[in-house]
């Protein structure tokens, strides 16, 4: 049996995926309704592209809330966060080449997300995701403050056979599909362990929204 296989849209055509004729044929605000979100809300965009209903989905959750804009296509993702800063929203980005010793702005901002993703394709066991989990929790020690919880993402320290690089990243949940799948699971833990509301508090989008599309990645 062939192998399934990801579409991977072309970013060269992303303003397809922002065009007035998509917006009228498939209206944000008439999808979003259908959720039900409220303010202080974890929420996951998978597949973001562009940001077509990313930003929206920012709006909706403010104040307090949180949106995980995630794609395999670094090229979306740069389109999404210039987006984002020609509308004032604030997006961020961590891909640190060395972690030893930690860089103390990238541990301040980690320290303020309610959640903490490293991704590795080195052994996890040890590697640099739990360097960087320890020193975010002496940081935040040092400076009073409640260390976010954390996910480490890696080779497990098991026998893997031999392979392209891109088959085995893939089975081993390390490639994009893998890792916004296990971020979900933890937005989707995170959202189920909030209170449930009985009204919705909504009145006006908020002038500001905080999305963020990896909070801390280590290739």
């Amino acid at each position: 049996m062939e192998p399934h296989k990801y579409h991977k849209f072309d970013p060269a055509n992303a303003a397809r995926l922002l065009s007035d004729d998509r917006a009228h044929m498939h209206p944000p605000a008439e999808a979003l309704a259908m959720l039900d979100l409220h303010p202080g809300q974890v929420v996951a965009d998978v597949g973001c592209g562009p940001g077509f209903l990313t930003i929206p989905l920012a709006r909706l959750v403010q104040p307090g809330g949180q949106v995980f804009a995630l794609d395999i296509r670094p090229e979306m993702l740069a389109l999404l966060r210039g987006r984002l800063a020609a509308e004032g929203l604030a997006a961020t980005v961590w891909d640190p080449r060395v972690v030893s010793p930690p860089d103390p702005e990238m541990l301040a901002d980690a320290a303020g997300h309610r959640l903490v993703v490293t991704v590795e394709d080195g052994v996890r066991f040890g590697g640099a995701g739990m360097f960087l989990t320890d020193a975010l929790a002496s940081w935040a020690l040092g400076e009073g403050r409640q260390t976010p919880p954390v996910t480490n993402l890696g080779v497990p320290r098991a026998y893997v056979a031999q392979g392209r690089p891109d088959d085995l990243l893939a089975e081993l949940g390390l490639d994009g599909p893998g890792v916004a799948a296990s971020v979900r699971q933890q937005v989707d833990r995170m959202s189920s362990a909030r209170p449930a509301r009985t009204a919705n508090p909504r009145t006006e989008a908020a002038d500001e929204a905080v999305t963020r599309s990896e909070v801390n990645e280590q290739r």
